[in-house]
């Protein structure tokens, strides 16, 4: 089994080094290597407000940061799950788990933010050995004093 955090290791004493961990070029090579095809349904996720009849951001199917685990346990192969733009917080892990999907901003990194608020294990853990797309998102303050706290990868 292949695994390792996307992230970059806490810093959490003198004697230890700030390093990134490098699983990073073989995790980006996997992520990236062949992008779940754009196939399926688009599932919108907002930061806030009303939930609508999810045919857009404006409208979404699923609104607040807990929301966007719901979102992904609602898609199925081939589906994108887009996150409109600002700031999600989340409190507990978001798990991919054997899905052939995209996670994707709104409209880029700069405006959609998964705010991890420093209480999780890691942000998201991709549990797969089909392909994963993750792109157009800024992971903050995810935590794990272990291995970092962004984007877990575990290959099965």
């Amino acid at each position: 089994m292949r695994e390792g955090y996307l992230a970059m290791k806490k810093y959490t004493g003198k004697n230890r080094s700030l390093r990134y961990l490098v699983p990073l070029a073989l995790t980006l090579s996997t992520l990236a290597a062949t992008p779940a095809q754009a196939t399926g349904n688009n599932i919108y996720v907002a930061p806030s407000g009303s939930v609508g009849t999810g045919a857009s951001c404006a409208s979404p199917g699923f609104v607040g940061g807990p929301s966007i685990a719901s979102a992904i346990a609602a898609a199925v192969d081939g589906d994108t799950v887009i996150l409109c733009n600002g700031t999600f917080s989340v409190s507990s892990q978001i798990f991919i788990d054997e899905k052939e999907i995209t996670v994707s901003g709104e409209s880029s990194a700069q405006n959609t933010i998964i705010d991890g608020a420093g209480s999780t294990t890691g942000i998201l853990k991709i549990i797969s050995t089909k392909n994963v797309t993750i792109q157009n998102l800024t992971f903050f303050r995810g935590n794990n004093a272990q291995s970092g706290g962004a984007i877990y990868l575990s290959l099965r």
